[in-house]
């Protein structure tokens, strides 16, 4: 008897390893799979519905032109976005984007960068469905945004906006593929590190890479959960990266740049202030061709 309730008991931890093996050869499978999709949304004119669309509520029109308003009076040329939203992979198992923030103990996970021209207020960055030139009013609509801040270059640093602007510019046009192995010099680049070496092709470094085993939140993720998307991404741990940042590392602590606008929730838009409204933007890009 004995010895049979051991081998039922052999059998169903055996059964219970395979169960796991299979349900990590999924979702490492759904990753890869989801990774290679390029799905674009289609383009809504009117910002009200955009913006009702993105936050929804009462009042989503006066905060969509609220937004329009601030960005219009404050941005200028060279500025840097910082955002945290809600891009989940793993047939929606993993907020990628709170991963990322939890791995750099940054309130952000994406950063872009803004560049004011003739046709309006742009916005470049690049996501997996590869690189963008958004108008700011698509961008700050996006229905996976929650948080966006701003930091602006210091006076002496001003100067390498334009050509920065002109290498996300070029990405833009070329459409070059997004770097899902986070591998630096390859080529390709994800969205930190395309707005880093866009200042390091003008002559500005921002910061330096960090080891992804070195970032300041790697041993607060789940080893298990770590090894699955390391290995779905072909992502090596020992790969310097960029990063969005925090107040002591990364681009957000760059000494480069000075503060714009502190983290602030995306459903409650900062007033234009007196002042900005009455001075007119720089427009760096001015001489930018296409």
């Amino acid at each position: 008897m004995g010895n049979h309730q051991q081998h039922e008991r052999t059998v169903t931890k055996q059964h219970s390893s395979r169960c796991w093996l299979w349900l990590t050869a999924a979702l490492l499978a759904c990753s890869v799979i989801q990774a290679g999709c390029r799905v674009s949304r289609p383009h809504v004119v009117d910002l009200p519905t955009r913006f009702r669309t993105a936050v929804g509520g009462s009042g989503a029109e006066d905060r969509a032109q609220a937004w329009q308003r601030w960005g219009e009076s404050h941005l200028q040329s060279g500025d840097l976005l910082f955002v945290r939203g809600q891009y989940r992979i793993l047939l929606g198992l993993v907020d990628f984007s709170s991963l990322a923030s939890d791995l750099t103990d940054s309130p952000f996970s994406h950063v872009a960068l803004v560049s004011r021209e003739d046709d309006g207020l742009w916005v470049y960055d690049t996501v997996a469905d590869g690189p963008r030139r958004l108008a700011f009013a698509d961008f700050i609509a996006d229905r996976r945004l929650t948080l966006l801040a701003a930091r602006r270059l210091r006076c002496a640093h001003r100067a390498h906006s334009a050509e920065a602007i002109d290498f996300c510019h070029d990405v833009w046009q070329r459409q070059v593929p997004f770097d899902e192995t986070f591998r630096l010099e390859n080529g390709r680049w994800y969205c930190s590190e395309l707005i880093e070496m866009a200042f390091r092709h003008a002559g500005l470094p921002l910061s330096q890479p960090v080891p992804i085993q070195q970032l300041p939140g790697y041993d607060r993720v789940s080893p298990a959960l770590r090894q699955v998307l390391l290995t779905a991404r072909s992502i090596d741990p020992s790969e310097p990266v960029f990063f969005p940042g925090n107040d002591s590392a990364g681009i957000w602590s760059s000494a480069a740049l000075e503060p714009l606008l502190g983290p602030t929730d995306i459903r409650q838009p900062p007033r234009p202030t007196i002042e900005m409204v009455n001075t007119k933007v720089v427009n760096v890009a001015a001489t930018k061709t296409d």
